[in-house]
Parts: structure tokens; sequence; C-alpha cells
């Protein structure tokens, strides 16, 4: 969504001599930065929230104690990556093709 509002943003990066690959490499890195961000805040404070409060007590023996591994950490954390290259993919490809003009015209 980011690449898409921006549109006329990535035209004058155009303008100033960036290629479309640059681009496009650009707008995945900022999609995986900011999804690493939000996998750091959700895995680490998965850790903590569990570390810190006794689900077993607090749901009579429903859930199991939960323990949050640094395997699921790590896998979280490349996971929420990944989910966040793959969304930008499309739009990111589809921002770096158009032209100056295209996109110095969207509105969006």
């Amino acid at each position: 969504m980011a690449s898409r509002e921006r549109a006329r943003e990535i035209a004058v990066l155009k303008t100033l001599g960036f290629t479309g690959r640059t681009l496009l490499g650009l707008l995945m890195a900022e999609s995986a930065g900011i999804a690493l961000v939000g996998g750091i805040l959700g895995t680490v404070g998965a850790r903590v929230f569990y570390s810190l409060v006794d689900v077993w007590k607090h749901t009579q023996g429903f859930f199991p104690i939960f323990v949050v591994e640094k395997e699921t950490i790590v896998f979280g954390l490349a996971l929420s990556v990944l989910i966040g290259v793959a969304s930008a993919a499309l739009p990111a490809y589809r921002i770096s093709r158009q032209t100056i003009a295209q996109a110095l015209r969207h509105t969006g």
C-alpha cells in the first residue's frame, strides 16, 4: 500500500536517475524492514508475556504452560519477513515499471 500511495515520490526518484530495479529493491527492503519490526514486537512480546503471565492458572488448566523458544522466535521473524516481502512484491513491481508520466498522473 505504501508504494501505491507514494507513486509521485517514486516518479521523482526516477527523474533523479534511479532505475526501476533500484526502486524495486528499495520498496522491497522497506517492506521487509516494516515486517521485521512487527515480527520482533510480536515474537519478543509473546515471549515476555508468557514468561510473566501464568496462563495455566488463569485458564484453570485449560491451556498448558506456554514457553516461546528461541527457535519459535527465529521462525516467526523469518515468516514475518517472508509475508512482508510477498505482499509487497506485486505492487512494488508494478510501480517500478511505470513511466514517470504515469506515476505523476497517479492520484491514489
